[in-house]
C-alpha cells in the first residue's frame, strides 16, 4: 500500500520576536515570543509514502494544490541535509521505519525568505504532513509542535491558534479578548533576504543593544498579554512598535551590522509614525519580521478603511490580506494500492 497525506499550516506574525537563542542544538529561546496565528498566507504540502529499499527523499516545488495556486518550494542542494535531518528524527521519534519512497510536493501561498516566516509554516506543514503519512495525526499538537522547533524554532507557533505563546520548550494558546484581526503585510520586496534568520540570531548577541534585551522582551510580554485580555488598543499597539524597532535595531548595531529594511521600509515607517501608531493613536499593530516588509494588524472591521489609506499613500505597492487562523491541520489522508 501507499499513503498519500495533504496538510496546510499557516505562517505566524510574532508581536513580541524569537531572536536570539539560547541553545542553537534545539532551537531553544533566548526569551518567550507571543504570535498570532494566520490562515491564508500558508504552505501546502502533500507527502506520498510507497514501499521501497532503503530511504529514498524527493522533493517537488509545485504551482498548484488542490485547486489553489502556490509559489514552488524547491529543495535548494544546501537545504538537502537539513531537510533529511528533520525527516529522520520525526520518523525515529515515533519509532516508524526510515525505509521508502517519500515523495513530498509543496509550495507557499507567499514568499518565501522575505520575512514572513515561511519556515515557520513551511516546517510544521512537513512535521504534520510526516506524522500523518505513519498515522500519528492525532498526536498531541505540543508534542508536534517541539518536534517542529528542531527544524525551524518559530514553526512550534503554527500548531494552535489565533495567539499562541512560546515558553523555552512549550507553545501553547493563549486567553485574548482583542477582537478579530486582519494583517495587512505591505510588499516592499518579495526577493529573498541577503542575511537569514539563522545568521541573524547568531549576530544579534554581538549587538551592544543585546545587554538588557531578554528583560525588555520579558516586559513587553506582560503588557501584550494584558493588553490582549483586557482589549486595551493602545498599549497593543505602542508594545508591538517598540517591540519590533527594539529587534531591529539589534539588526543596525550588530557586527558586522546589517538590514532588512529598504528604503520604502522606512518611508511606510515614517507614514505610520506621523499618525501616531507608535503611541497607540490609531487601532494599528506595526510589526516586521526579519524582512523589509511591513505588517499591520488591525480590526478586522476596519479592513476596507486600511486598505483605501495604503492604495491612496503607496499605490504602487500590493497588499496582502490575511486572517487570524487556527493553525495546522490534515485535509486528507488516503491509502491506495502501491
Amino acid at each position: 500500500m501507499k499513503t498519500i497525506v495533504r496538510v496546510r499550516a499557516p505562517s505566524n506574525i510574532a508581536v513580541i520576536k524569537y531572536m536570539g537563542k539560547s541553545d542553537t542544538s534545539v532551537n531553544l529561546p533566548a526569551n518567550s515570543s507571543l504570535s498570532l496565528t494566520l490562515d491564508a498566507l500558508c504552505t501546502m504540502t502533500e507527502i506520498e509514502h510507497s514501499p521501497a529499499s532503503g530511504f529514498q527523499l524527493e522533493w517537488t516545488g509545485v504551482s498548484e494544490m488542490g485547486g489553489r495556486s502556490l509559489r514552488p518550494l524547491a529543495l535548494q542542494e544546501k537545504d538537502r541535509p537539513k531537510m533529511e535531518r528533520h525527516f529522520r528524527r520525526v520518523l525515529e521519534h515515533f519509532g516508524a521505519p526510515l525505509a521508502g519512497r517519500w515523495q513530498v510536493r509543496t509550495g507557499n501561498a507567499f514568499p518565501a525568505g522575505a520575512g514572513i516566516a515561511s519556515s515557520a509554516s513551511g516546517f510544521a506543514a512537513l512535521t504534520l504532513a510526516i506524522a500523518a503519512v505513519i498515522g500519528k495525526q492525532q498526536t498531541p499538537r505540543s508534542e508536534l509542535a517541539a518536534l517542529s522547533r528542531q527544524g525551524s524554532g518559530s514553526s512550534c507557533r503554527s500548531f494552535e491558534g489565533p495567539w499562541v505563546q512560546w515558553d523555552h520548550e512549550n507553545a501553547a494558546s493563549v486567553e485574548w479578548s482583542l477582537g478579530p484581526l486582519t494583517d495587512l503585510v505591505i510588499l516592499i520586496e518579495e526577493s529573498e533576504k541577503a542575511v537569514g534568520s539563522s545568521e541573524a540570531h547568531q549576530r544579534v548577541r554581538t549587538s551592544p543593544n543585546w545587554s538588557g534585551r531578554v528583560e525588555r522582551a520579558k516586559s513587553r510580554l506582560a503588557r501584550i498579554r494584558s493588553s490582549l485580555v483586557e482589549g486595551d488598543w493602545k498599549s497593543f499597539s505602542s508594545t508591538c512598535w517598540d517591540e519590533a524597532m527594539d529587534m531591529h535595531e539589534l539588526f543596525h548595531t550588530s557586527e558586522p551590522s546589517f538590514s532588512y529594511w529598504k528604503p520604502q521600509t522606512r518611508e511606510v515607517l515614517a507614514w505610520l509614525e506621523s499618525i501616531g501608531a507608535h503611541r497607540g493613536d490609531v487601532k494599528i499593530g506595526v510589526t516586521l519580521d526579519a524582512g523589509p516588509n511591513v505588517h499591520l494588524l488591525i480590526p478586522q472591521r476596519d479592513e476596507a478603511f486600511w486598505l483605501d489609506k495604503l492604495e491612496e499613500h503607496f499605490p504602487a505597492n500590493a497588499v496582502m490580506v490575511d486572517r487570524q487562523g487556527a493553525g495546522a491541520e490534515v485535509l486528507f489522508r488516503r491509502e491506495l494500492p502501491a
